[in-house]
């Protein structure tokens, strides 16, 4: 898609716990803010990456402040029906990445076997998960430039896997429970700003 802004809209149900939706809300930006900044520090240098996954994991949520002020995540429309949903408007990748975790997610939760075969064998991003085109090229840069999938792994833990992965009780209570990206090109009319990417995500007794 031409456009690189995007609405994500999940749809959920209604009757949430206040305490439940910030957690949710912050779960939700803090995926969006990490997965946006891992397509920037990828390529960086071996010892630059080093030292942006040691502060990661010491100062958490600062992160955040680096993304700009115009491509932050924004809370574009809530209806708190039965079902409703919430839109979140931002920028196109860091969207696609967190609906493709979800899609991914829900495919292996429906073959058990699978799930706990990728369980035992933790391997990089693309064996995990599908990643957006953008994240998947930069991967692919940053090993022409020499780093192995070792090299890689620290920094798509933490500012991609971990992330994606603290939704995962809001998919599993229901309070996710389907996800569509929809186009957010201001030179789009909004009568053809129709979904582009849909998935239904049904629920499944472990």
């Amino acid at each position: 898609m031409a456009s690189d802004r995007a609405s994500l809209v999940l749809h959920s149900e209604s009757g949430i716990p206040l305490f439940y939706v910030r957690e949710f809300l912050t779960a939700i930006e803090a995926a969006y803010n990490y997965c946006y900044l891992a397509e920037r520090f990828i390529t960086y240098p071996p010892e630059a990456r080093s030292s942006i996954v040691a502060q990661a994991m010491e100062g958490g949520r600062r992160f955040g402040r680096w993304v700009p002020m115009s491509d932050r995540l924004l809370l574009g429309a809530v209806m708190l029906e039965s079902p409703g949903f919430w839109e979140l408007v931002g920028k196109l990748n860091p969207l696609e990445q967190i609906r493709l975790y979800l899609n991914e997610r829900h495919e292996r939760r429906k073959d058990r076997e699978y799930r706990e075969a990728a369980e035992r064998d933790r391997l990089l991003l693309d064996n995990e998960m599908r990643a957006t085109e953008v994240l998947a090229a930069k991967v692919r840069a940053a090993k022409e430039m020499g780093a192995t999938d070792n090299d890689l792994a620290p920094l798509l833990d933490v500012f991609v896997r971990a992330p994606l992965s603290r939704l995962d009780r809001f998919q599993d209570e229901g309070l996710i429970q389907d996800a569509e990206i929809h186009d957010r090109s201001p030179n789009t009319p909004e009568k053809q700003r129709r979904p582009v990417r849909k998935f239904r995500l049904e629920q499944h007794e472990d």
